[in-house]
């Protein structure tokens, strides 16, 4: 290996080229949801609920607002991202919850992603249910800009989600079901999660057309 390859390889590692576009609608919002691997259909008690389960937003009880900004080291190219969650009890009706969340992506070369939701979670009571169920829903708007085209889409969201006395929770949700997008996005999430002392085991199975995505995570909770 001559003197001039090593410094190359090391540019082409750290410096990828722009052409090599990422995937803006497999990437998902918020630090602490991507440090828990996005596995976050069943975390509640967190305003980025409004983007991984509606059906969460029913357990805040506050007026909330979360801005967040970064930037991720993508294999094609580094991209910036912002996202703004917007949180809000509806006023004379107990337990149900609004939230409202932005997020946007931007990659070199004018290439990016707009996508807004508004959503309610509320929750019910079933006879012979131990705790009570969560569900959510709402619509969603995206913007996707690319090379050649620019699309947009409006669908719809939800979510649900069940509890038992021992700690086990369960959610089904349906997202990015999108018309006008130019491809299917429509994703169905099936997620777990576990407390075993001061560990909450966490796993979602994420599906979308032939593609599945397996996420599972344990994190120490005080």
């Amino acid at each position: 290996m001559n003197k001039s390859t090593l410094p190359a390889m090391l540019a082409a590692l750290l410096f990828p080229l722009s052409g090599a576009a990422a995937d803006f609608t497999s990437v998902r919002p918020c630090a602490r949801a991507n440090a828990m691997g996005t596995a976050f259909s069943t975390v509640g008690g967190d305003t980025c609920a409004v983007f991984y389960n509606p059906a969460n937003l029913t357990t805040l009880s506050n007026l909330e607002v979360r801005l967040e900004t970064g930037r991720r080291l993508a294999p094609g190219a580094p991209e910036g991202e912002v996202s703004l969650a917007y949180i809000r009890p509806v006023p004379d009706a107990e337990n149900k919850v609004a939230g409202l969340g932005y997020y946007s992506v931007r990659q070199k070369g004018g290439l990016g992603m707009d996508s807004m939701a508004f959503s309610l979670g509320n929750r019910t009571t079933i006879k012979y249910l131990q705790k009570p169920v969560y569900y959510g829903m709402g619509v969603k708007i995206m913007s996707l800009s690319g090379l050649e085209k620019n699309h947009l889409g409006l669908g719809v969201e939800g979510g649900v989600q069940l509890e038992n006395t021992s700690g086990l929770r369960t959610a089904i949700v349906l997202s990015d079901a999108l018309f006008g997008i130019g491809k299917s996005l429509m994703t169905f999430t099936l997620g777990n999660s576990y407390r075993v002392k001061n560990t909450l085991l966490l796993a979602d199975l994420r599906a979308r057309g032939s593609q599945s995505e397996f996420f599972q995570i344990g994190r120490a909770h005080v």
